[in-house]
């Protein structure tokens, strides 16, 4: 069975890439289940010693010649042997003296014979088996061969059901395989396309489902009117106050103005006169509801309204007069849209300040409903009246 080099897997025979991680398989590549023991290299002969020049022997002594013995006669040999008597010995003989060469090498130490160190067993080389049918022949060191290209065959891979076309060279590839087997492009991409195009099919149900269906897109459809009708309704308003919060109010002299009745030397256009030591005062016990009008030339966006009541902002000199308690604020637009609102002063001297956010401003009216104070033929007095818009 022949596996990846890059992950262990195992591969198909004729595949090119791997079908876990794509990696490229080498056409030379072995059957890693059953690894080859590799030939060992014979080990060199060792060089045979050479013989040491073996040491001169030297010469021995002559030894002394004994004298012949006289043979016996025959009729002793054969008569029976009688104890000999013991010969005295003879006296031996004085070896010649050597001559000098002879005694000086006879001075030389004999030296024992070189004895070659014993030669080393040869390993055991394990037969040479021959290598399998794709793998190229043995080279020797430093003359590399180029492996000749193997053409791969598919023919011999199975069918498998459900098998994955690949979108670069059209090979069919198994469902369980990542990367493609004749060129290893990732088939996994593809799948991910495909799944996500089958997801967001639409495809119209039947019987219930097409209620269901039928009833969520109504709602949906009335959803999105309700948006689109409150964005119509409430879009501007929502945007108006926004701007009303971020933007600076601005002080804005009104065009014109006018009383239902005025006191001598305190007519109506002292109340935005930009004084607060002159005022506007009615006509004593001609009305009980006096008003004050003020008119601007173009339409304004009101915000804020700051009115100072009584006729001094000293405090000994306000006591002395009228002051408004309760004003009714109308405004009005160019089209004739009538606004009001509540407004409640405190008993103090100085300016009081009134917010508010009412657009398209044309003409406002300041009706004194109560006051304080109005004992003794006194009126209600009004210092001044000062109005800001917005930008």
């Amino acid at each position: 069975m022949t596996l990846c080099d890059n992950c262990g897997s195992p591969v198909t025979p004729g595949d090119a890439f791997c079908g876990v991680c794509g990696a490229f398989l080498d056409w030379s590549a072995a059957e890693k289940a059953d690894p080859k023991p590799a030939e060992q290299p014979k080990p060199a002969e060792q060089p045979t010693p050479v013989e040491q020049a073996k040491p001169v022997e030297q010469p021995k002594p002559a030894e002394a010649e004994k004298p012949a013995e006289p043979e016996k006669p025959a009729a002793e040999q054969a008569a029976p042997e009688e104890p000999e008597e013991p010969e005295e010995p003879e006296e031996p003989k004085r070896p010649e003296e050597p001559p000098v060469r002879s005694r000086a090498a006879a001075l030389v130490v004999p030296v024992a014979e070189a004895t070659p160190p014993p030669a080393a067993a040869p390993t055991a080389v394990p037969p040479r088996i021959s290598p399998a049918t794709d793998q190229p022949g043995a080279v020797q060191p430093g003359r590399p061969i180029a492996p000749r290209p193997v053409l791969r065959e598919f023919s011999d891979v199975p069918d498998t059901v459900g098998e994955i076309a690949c979108a670069n060279c059209g090979t069919a590839n198994p469902a369980d395989r990542a990367f493609c087997r004749r060129c290893g492009r990732p088939l996994r991409a593809e799948k991910a396309v495909e799944s996500t195009r089958r997801r967001w099919r639409l495809s119209w149900p039947t019987g219930r489902g097409r209620l269901r269906r039928l009833l969520a897109v109504l709602t949906l459809v009335a959803l999105l009117a309700a948006l689109v009708w409150a964005g119509m309704r409430y879009g501007p308003r929502a945007v108006d106050a926004v701007r009303d919060r971020l933007a600076k109010p601005e002080l804005i002299t009104p065009n014109s103005a006018r009383a239902s009745s005025s006191a001598t030397k305190h007519g109506p256009e002292l109340v935005s006169d930009g004084l607060n030591n002159r005022f506007w005062a009615p006509v004593a016990g001609h009305e009980k509801k006096p008003w004050v009008e003020l008119t601007f030339d173009k339409p304004i966006r009101v915000l804020n309204v700051i009115v100072s009541g009584g006729v001094s902002p000293q405090q000994q000199d306000y006591a002395r007069q009228g002051r408004p308690a309760d004003v009714l604020l109308e405004l009005w637009t160019p089209g004739g849209t009538r606004t009001e609102k509540a407004l409640h002063l405190a008993d103090r001297a100085g300016p009081q300040t009134f917010g508010m956010a009412v657009g398209d401003v044309s003409r406002m009216r300041f009706t004194i409903l109560s006051g304080y104070g109005l004992t003794g033929g006194n009126t209600s007095a009004i210092a001044e009246i000062e109005v800001f818009r917005r930008p």
